[in-house]
């Protein structure tokens, strides 16, 4: 690993410096000025498309009348120039790849217009005030063939072995598509093709606009062109890891006619995965010390069918109703297979006992869900206020069966004790309703003001129903039903927001503040233990971002937001859920809401980003080991650490270093540290540091060929109680345009020399752990994809209301 992370610095710092003679084109300078060459201060200046003369970019000359408009993507433009007092002016056909058009001088009457054509093709990576927008079509992405996939190659953007993401690292973003706010899974990204997306905006620190737990946002942005009908794509594929093959299948289609906008999607997969796992435990008394040496198979098969479809009617002009409805059926399987190894040592070095515990457990599940949206979004003026309204109801269902079966024998197979076996049926019912109105109030050009609400209304039912041998008959077989290891549990909540945000442009300075303010009203019931808790709690959420504009090149953000994070659902129900014997998991009622402070300052060289950022959290949620020496049961349960400290220091660069090799990468050098008083008693007191990178290199191949290298490298750290080990991988990917670029396939091996894991450790108090877990990280894919027709489709951007909520739901 040593030799890893050496070569991953050189390459990194390769990159840096290459970097630095990397030469940006498409860049339109001058200077605005009177009929008398008096600087005209403060005009604006914009670049727009030749087409439809929507706007593209615009900046505000400086005191002196400079300006300079950077980083134009491919395309034809107009150049206008406004100012108070003067008529607009427009420009003279301009050189392609940008030019400097030294005075421009305002009088009374326009000149004729003319374009600007700029060479080149948009950057993989740009950036805007706290907001870091990927362009799909960029080559860096070409071997990208899922959205998944897509925000793998994302700086700063994490996603994990089993498709969670997270920014750097540390919390869980928001997935937002087209603008409407999803909790989508892993299975629902990996069926949404990358062909069907233009952008991505990745915003690592969410303003007061956003929910309150919403600290971090992904907007997914779909293709669009420019004309009536339809357009659509298809995609299939293959995947083999070392144990299970898959396929995925779908496809998406748009329709748009002068006053409807249709867009339907599609996507079913057949899911494999599988865990290996290997852990060492071992429980110590006056009496004996015990070892648990085990090793498992956990796979899972799910077969997920989502689907999405949206219905736009323009009322009039600006004026639009929407209907959106989603949904996802993923039938599966799970199943576990394990054998431990118990050997105790008497005090004293007597002879040790052994006692083997085969495990097989089988689970079925047909987890569902479907969101339905009605939405209202307006302009009211010419100034530009605008209005938003939703109405949102989802529902949750996620009915399951389990047979847990655990027998002892000694190594010469004779029954030592009566089997532990479990028969359980679990439901989740979670229902959601919710209503939300934003407002905008333009402040001329350059400002606006926001104003927003939202009610929320969430009913959860929990069952936990285990019938065991111990509490039937033993001698015939029969299954009782076990009301030690079975509850039903009740949860009401309701959330009323409100959100007040305002933002000005100024000359190089752009400013945006925000306040959120949260009241939560949240009753559980176990109607099993006959307990009932009753939650209030009140929250001031504010943001604040600043960006100044140093120079064409340069410029500096300072951004700060406090957050609060509800726990999910399934983590307030104490209801036990058996790995085995000795082990199980358990939730928490009394859980409190996490209070997140992040503050972040990012220094920006062109496509080159430094960043700084200190986090603070209150109350954090973590699963934490509780063992009985006597029963030497381990249960882990939910708690909340006193608090956490985070700072780390970051660069992301993504380049070109020819017309042929594109790369890009992120490093991040962090510390963490761990204050909090222990459940079982005691405190918490650790720190802990850890350097990552992540990056790629993008090859543009003779007759149409695209290579793609990907790796990425995390050094060992610390975390609350566990020691983390050092993990890493290298993955390849190769894709080809093909009938006539209406087809594309793309073949891709994940982690080729087998060398992602999962390792950690802890030895605190009287728990003494050690797991080390595989994952089906190397696995081979084969995909098509094909697209045809061509439409008009510009969806909405806008969120819906309820998805917060849905996203605690999972």
């Amino acid at each position: 690993m040593l030799s890893t992370l050496k070569c991953s610095v050189l390459t990194l710092l390769f990159t840096l410096l290459s970097y630095l003679t990397f030469a940006q084109a498409g860049v339109v300078k001058g200077r605005v000025a009177d009929a008398n060459d008096a600087p005209v201060p403060f005009a604006t200046v914009a670049i727009l498309t030749a087409a439809d003369s929507s706007l593209v970019k615009a900046d505000a000359a400086d005191v002196s009348g400079a300006f300079a408009i950077i980083g134009l993507p491919a395309g034809r433009y107009r150049l206008r120039v406004m100012a108070v007092g003067f008529a607009t002016y427009t420009s003279a056909p301009l050189a392609p790849g940008g030019a400097n058009l030294g005075t421009l001088v305002l009088k009374s009457t326009a000149h004729a217009l003319g374009e600007v054509v700029v060479q080149g093709e948009r950057p993989a990576v740009e950036h805007t005030l706290g907001k870091t927008v990927l362009n799909v079509r960029n080559p860096l992405f070409k071997t990208a063939s899922t959205a998944l996939d897509v925000l793998d190659r994302a700086p700063e953007l994490v996603v994990s072995a089993d498709g969670a993401l997270s920014i750097a690292g540390r919390y869980a973003p928001v997935v937002y598509i087209e603008g409407r706010q999803q909790p989508l899974t892993a299975d629902e990204l990996r069926n949404l093709a990358a062909a069907d997306i233009d952008q991505v905006e990745v915003i690592a620190n969410a303003s007061a606009q956003f929910d309150g737990e919403t600290r971090a946002v992904i907007n997914i942005k779909l293709t669009r062109d420019k004309t009536l009908g339809w357009k659509g794509s298809l995609y299939g594929g293959y995947s083999q890891n070392h144990r299970q093959a898959g396929y995925q299948t779908g496809g998406s289609a748009t329709y748009k006619t002068d006053r409807w906008a249709y867009y339907g999607r599609v996507g079913y997969a057949l899911s494999p995965n599988y865990v290996t796992n290997e852990a060492l435990r071992t429980v110590r008394t006056a009496q004996e010390a015990t070892l648990f040496s085990s090793s498992g198979l956990h796979t899972t098969v799910n077969r997920p069918l989502s689907y999405q479809f949206s219905a736009d009617y323009a009322l009039r002009k600006n004026h639009q109703l929407g209907v959106f409805a989603k949904g996802n059926w993923a039938p599966g399987t799970q199943d576990l297979t394990s054998l431990t190894e118990q050997t105790g040592q008497a005090t004293g070095g007597a002879t040790p006992g052994r006692i083997l515990l085969d495990v097989a457990s089988h689970t079925q599940l047909t987890p569902s869900n479907v969101a339905l949206d009605l939405n209202y979004a307006g302009t009211l003026n010419s100034r530009g206020d605008k209005l938003l309204a939703f109405a949102d109801y989802a529902t949750y269902r996620t009915p399951s069966h389990q047979l847990l079966q655990n027998n002892f024998r000694s190594e010469q197979g004779a029954a030592l004790r009566l089997p532990f076996v479990l028969a359980g049926q679990f439901a989740t019912d979670i229902t959601i309703r919710s209503l939300r109105v934003d407002y905008t109030h333009a402040l001329g050009k350059a400002g606006k003001l926001e104003l927003g609400s939202k009610l929320v209304d969430t009913h959860s039912a929990n069952d936990v129903r285990n019938d065991s041998l111990q509490a039937g008959d033993v001698a015939t077989g029969t299954y009782g039903y076990d009301a030690s290891r079975s509850n039903q549990f009740r949860y009401h909540e309701q959330i009323v927001a409100g959100y007040v945000q305002f933002s000005r442009a100024w000359n190089g300075l752009q400013v945006e503040a925000g306040l959120r303010v949260e009241n939560t009203t949240a009753r559980g019931t176990s109607l099993t233990l006959g307990q009932e808790l009753d939650r209030r709690y009140f929250r001031w959420l504010p943001s604040l971002k600043v960006e100044r504009k140093l120079t064409e090149a340069n410029s500096l953000t300072l951004s700060y937001s406090r957050k609060m994070e509800r726990p999910a659902f399934w983590e307030l129900n104490p209801a036990p859920l058996y790995a085995d014997y000795y082990t199980y998991i358990e939730g928490n009622p009394f859980l409190l809401p996490v209070t997140h402070n992040t503050a972040s300052l990012s220094y920006q060289h062109k496509a080159l980003t430094f960043s700084a950022n200190y986090l603070l959290d209150k109350d954090v949620f973590v699963q934490i080991p509780l063992q009985n020496d006597q029963t030497k049961v381990i249960r882990y349960t939910r708690f909340n650490l006193g608090q956490q400290t985070q700072a780390w220091l970051d660069v992301a660069a993504p380049l070109s270093l020819t017309r042929w090799w594109k790369t890009q990468h992120y490093a991040q050098f962090s510390s963490l540290r761990t204050q909090s008083a222990y459940p079982s008693g005691g405190t918490i007191d650790t720190h802990g540091w850890q350097f990552s990178v992540d990056g790629s290199q993008v090859f543009t191949l003779p007759k149409g060929y695209s290579l793609e290298v990907k790796y990425f490298y995390n050094s060992p750290t610390t975390s609350s109680i566990y020691y983390n080990y050092a993990n890493g991988s290298v993955s390849l990917a190769l894709q080809k345009d093909v009938l006539q670029k209406h087809g594309n396939v793309q073949l891709s091996v994940g982690d080729v020399f087998n060398t992602y894991r999962e390792h950690f450790a802890t030895q605190y108090q009287n728990i003494d752990l050690d797991i080390l877990q595989r994952r089906n990280t190397r696995q081979a894919t084969l995909r098509f994809t094909y697209n045809f027709g061509k439409s008009t489709f510009s969806s909405k951007n806008q969120a819906s209301g309820s998805a917060e909520e849905e996203g605690r739901a999972r």
